[in-house]
């Protein structure tokens, strides 16, 4: 999906994928279904086959006061990060991040114990309520070399790569996606 519409993450019930690729069809015809993979999510940006920039895309979390129902935290959340970022980010009021509260036995009722934090959608994509952290001068030279060997493989000159990785400064890692 663009810009992480349609989009479903750590699908483990058969009733949760088929409410995902109901999801996905609303946004377009093809859908994909890949195997999951944990990590953190790594945006390596690659111009000229060099890298540039590296960046860690986390989901949206949202922390308890012990008062609030998360729809509350939430909308705090959203006016926050979309005074901050142009009104691009926000955490959509949607049938995928009520699938991952329910996951963690929570709804929009809910009232989140005093510092609790509980991550509402699985997906890090800024346009979902994700935050985007600068890891530039932290990742491994072997990530650092695979984004170089991914962008020359593909023949792209600027380019946004996607990796999920246990460990920026490591050396495993999963290549999901190519941006231009």
């Amino acid at each position: 999906g663009e810009q992480g519409a349609g989009i479903s993450v750590d699908i483990s019930e058969p009733g949760e994928l088929e409410t995902a690729i109901s999801s996905a069809g609303e946004i377009c015809s093809d859908i994909l279904i890949e195997t999951y993979v944990k990590g953190k999510d790594v945006r390596i940006i690659v111009i000229n086959h060099e890298v540039v920039a590296v960046a860690v895309r986390k989901p949206p979390a949202i922390t308890g006061t012990g008062s609030l129902t998360i729809r509350e935290l939430i909308k705090k959340h959203n006016r926050r990060r979309m005074a901050a970022t142009g009104g691009e980010s926000f955490i959509p009021d949607d049938a995928e991040t009520l699938r991952c509260l329910n996951k963690e036995g929570l709804d929009y009722e809910s009232v989140l114990e005093k510092g609790r934090t509980v991550v509402v959608r699985k997906t890090a994509n800024l346009h979902t309520g994700g935050t985007i952290h600068d890891v530039t001068d932290e990742i491994s030279p072997v990530l650092k070399q695979a984004a170089v060997n991914v962008s020359q493989t593909l023949d792209i000159p600027v380019t946004g790569l996607d990796f999920m990785v246990p460990d920026i400064s490591g050396d495993d890692y999963a290549f999901i996606e190519a941006n231009e």
